[in-house]
């Protein structure tokens, strides 16, 4: 029997210049009505490790995202919208379980799974401390076919730069999460993808310290609006072969956050050979994905 789930919704918000992540949570959630929960999770978005290649472009390429959050309604309190330059959500379900373990942990620092074991000595840079993506651990340009494929992770230069610059020293070496949104072939069979994520528990999840925080179904297209554009709710309508106007359906199936250790343990696995294998599987079973950068620690330090 499956397990009942909670429906939510995921936002990306790009504030006003000189509104800081910390001031627009501090305006909702002094602003929120009486026995409403203004979110379950919040965070500050770093940059995308993966760039969607063909759906929503537009919009989730259009800003640079300065507040994540996951809550249970879909709109923004009216007097946070004048420090809202943009925002787009979408909307999703997931499982009681994971509603249950996000509310009771919602003002908690993520923390490092116990069970995780330690980066190998050469990736504690000089200091000892860890922090650093050793060269022999990057993959040479070379090797590499561009474009990349949907899912197609590889520790090159280009990647080992963004992850060594993405996130603000103090929290580099704090655990960091993963959002991202998955597009299946044939209509949204996900068994591919599904095997591919059995396979990444089995043997690799331990080593990164990277678990599920929330997985679960798409149910909307993406929103957005912003300052300067109309709401597009659904996305353009689509003239069908009688003349009659038709809605774009959604373009994403799933969409998860994971959390690794940190940066550095992300790095990591993508450099490994164990990792490399899993990730031709992910690319067989995705049409589409992409994956943003969300640090919990800075709303929550």
């Amino acid at each position: 029997m499956a397990e009942e789930t909670t429906k939510c919704t995921a936002h990306l918000i790009a504030l006003v210049p000189g509104v800081t992540p910390q001031e627009f949570i501090k305006d909702l959630t002094n602003n929120s009505t009486s026995g409403s929960r203004p979110y379950i999770l919040k965070g500050v978005p770093h940059g995308w490790v993966h760039f969607p290649h063909k759906h929503n472009l537009d919009r989730l390429l259009a800003h640079k995202w300065n507040v994540f959050l996951l809550t249970e309604r879909s709109e923004l309190p009216d007097v946070v919208q004048d420090i809202v330059a943009a925002h787009l959500w979408v909307e999703l379900s997931i499982t009681n379980t994971q509603y249950e373990d996000l509310i009771s942990h919602i003002e908690t620092p993520p923390q490092p799974m116990p069970s995780t074991p330690s980066l190998p000595s050469d990736w504690n840079g000089a200091s000892g401390d860890g922090g650093f993506i050793p060269l022999n651990a990057i993959t040479t340009q070379q090797n590499i076919v561009a474009p990349l494929r949907p899912g197609e992770l590889k520790l090159d230069t280009t990647m080992a730069d963004f992850l060594t610059k993405a996130l603000p020293e103090g929290v580099r070496n704090k655990p960091v999460s993963l959002f991202n949104l998955f597009k299946y072939p044939k209509d949204g069979d996900s068994s591919v993808h599904d095997h591919y994520m059995e396979g990444f528990k089995e043997k690799f999840g331990d080593a990164a310290g990277a678990r599920v925080k929330f997985m679960g179904p798409v149910h909307s297209a993406i929103h957005y609006t912003s300052s300067t554009e109309e709401e597009e709710g659904t996305g353009p309508s689509m003239e069908t072969a009688n003349g009659s106007a038709a809605v774009e359906r959604k373009a994403w199936h799933d969409a998860n956050l994971v959390q690794y250790d940190s940066i550095w343990h992300y790095a990591y696995m993508l450099s490994t050979g164990v990792y490399q294998e899993l990730n031709q599987e992910k690319m067989e079973g995705l049409v589409d994905t992409c994956i943003l950068f969300v640090s919990e620690v800075e709303m929550l330090e």
